[in-house]
């Protein structure tokens, strides 16, 4: 089974494949200790696994939303974008 998301529909915690999605009884800062490695933290309730994001979009508001290779589609939050950049290698540091 390769994940593709994890989610969180308060308070329950969910991994979504391409067929499935499955209830996970840790809560998401614990799935996010074991998911480092492969996975980003998008939002205050969103993973998502990074070889499987397909491309970012940007809104007219500035807003930036991440579509994966399965048509899932959420918004980075403000708070994770810098994370987000680091991940994909997108981030300049200038200082």
């Amino acid at each position: 089974m390769e994940t593709k998301t994890t989610f969180k529909i308060r308070p329950k915690v969910y991994a979504k494949t391409k067929n499935e999605a499955y209830l996970i009884k840790e809560r998401l800062y614990v799935v996010i200790e074991y998911a480092k490695d492969s996975f980003v933290k998008i939002n205050q309730g969103c993973l998502v696994n990074v070889g499987k994001i397909l491309r970012f979009e940007s809104t007219i508001s500035g807003a930036i939303k991440v579509v994966l290779k399965n048509d899932f589609s959420d918004y980075i939050s403000r708070r994770e974008l810098k994370n987000v950049k680091r991940r994909m290698g997108l981030w300049k540091n200038t200082c």
